[in-house]
């Protein structure tokens, strides 16, 4: 693999979350990470061409209109080979098996073991990448 850095975008309304999410990811030092607490702000940055999207679902505190499928679909009709992990504190079974049918392939629930789940999503994902 080369020395350029993976970019990832992380879009979460939880600002203490996405402030230690950034932190735990910046200490693998192979990623650039951008982050957003609105979907339209995430969208809008598209052009800097991610590799991957952490995407919250409920993303609506932060004074932004979309949703996290909303963002995920918009995101997906930009970049067709961007990897899309849900990373989310959202439960609710019909709308796991809806964002399921959407595509996604990486649901995570946060709690106790988040970071680690993401962990070894992220290190999957650098192994297809090289």
């Amino acid at each position: 693999m080369s020395n350029k850095k993976i970019r990832i975008f992380i879009i979460d309304d939880d600002e203490s979350f996405l402030f230690v999410l950034k932190k735990h990811l910046e200490q693998k030092q192979i990623f650039e990470i951008y982050t957003f607490n609105t979907g339209e702000a995430g969208i809008e940055q598209l052009h800097l061409d991610p590799y991957i999207l952490i995407l919250d679902y409920n993303i609506n505190r932060s004074g932004g209109r979309m949703n996290g499928k909303e963002v995920m679909e918009t995101a997906q009709k930009h970049l067709q080979k961007l990897k899309v992990i849900m990373l989310s504190g959202q439960e609710d079974g019909q709308i796991v098996f809806e964002m399921i049918k959407l595509g996604i392939k990486e649901y995570i629930i946060k709690g106790a073991s988040a970071l680690d789940e993401l962990d070894e999503i992220l290190h999957m994902y650098m192994s297809e990448k090289v």
